[in-house]
């Protein structure tokens, strides 16, 4: 469910770049949701995008923005330097 006012938003781009940079395959997935947090120091809402390698271990890679507000370079940015599990290492794509 939508949450009040809130609308569909088009993440195709944003898919497009995560799939590019780490040169993903047809086989490798990748979502982009917005996910709300009430925790202290968490930004209220925030993008997060899941990389589902075919073979490989599943990585998440967030952006402290809501959808709307995401632009490439904040992509770039959480993909090369940004808030991802231990052990992320974006190199193993190239």
């Amino acid at each position: 469910m939508w949450r009040n006012g809130a609308q569909r938003v088009d993440t195709s781009e944003l898919r497009r770049i995560v799939r590019e940079e780490l040169d993903l395959g047809e086989d490798d997935a990748v979502t982009v949701s917005e996910m709300a947090c009430s925790k202290p120091g968490c930004p209220p809402m925030e993008t997060v995008i899941s990389i589902f390698p075919a073979a490989g271990e599943t990585y998440l890679v967030r952006v402290c923005k809501a959808i709307v507000d995401v632009e490439p370079m904040d992509v770039l940015t959480s993909l090369a330097f940004g808030d991802h599990r231990e052990g992320f290492d974006p190199t193993r794509f190239l």
